[in-house]
């Protein structure tokens, strides 16, 4: 009795941490780069490439991700290049390799198919500037789309 009153103590607490290792991150999509661009895809889709020659493709869906105005000093100390975000995508990727190991006893990582990176993270939003003063915030899926 003691272990299934501690078990429903922890649960909660545990559930809580292990849904705080995701992290929303905020990405600063610069217009004013040439290598930065975004294409209207259809009425209710927007793909942002931040840095042309990588093979990443950031995706709102109107119909399934939200948008809205946001005060640039509300954010900036939250937004991050693309360089940044691919860091933390990194130590994700080596985590949860490191985790297949550990719990498989395997010494190699099966090949990796992974084309939404928004998995790993609570929220991707991208924040394209307006004016000096605010611009728009994107909930967007991240993808890996190898350029053909």
């Amino acid at each position: 009795m003691k272990k299934i009153l501690i078990y429903f103590i922890l649960f909660p607490f545990l559930a809580f941490t292990q849904k705080q290792e995701k992290e929303s991150i905020y990405i600063y999509f610069d217009k004013v780069d040439s290598k930065n661009r975004i294409l209207n895809n259809n009425d209710t889709k927007i793909l942002f490439y931040i840095n042309t020659e990588s093979d990443d493709i950031f995706i709102y869906n109107e119909l399934k991700h939200l948008k809205k105005c946001i005060e640039y000093d509300s954010i900036k100390f939250q937004l991050i290049s693309k360089t940044e975000a691919k860091n933390k995508l990194s130590i994700r990727l080596k985590k949860q390799g490191e985790k297949y190991m550990r719990e498989t006893g395997k010494k190699w990582l099966p090949p990796l198919s992974i084309i939404n990176y928004s998995d790993y993270f609570e929220k991707v939003y991208i924040y394209k500037k307006v004016d000096s003063i605010k611009g728009f915030l994107y909930e967007v899926d991240w993808k890996y789309s190898p350029i053909e």
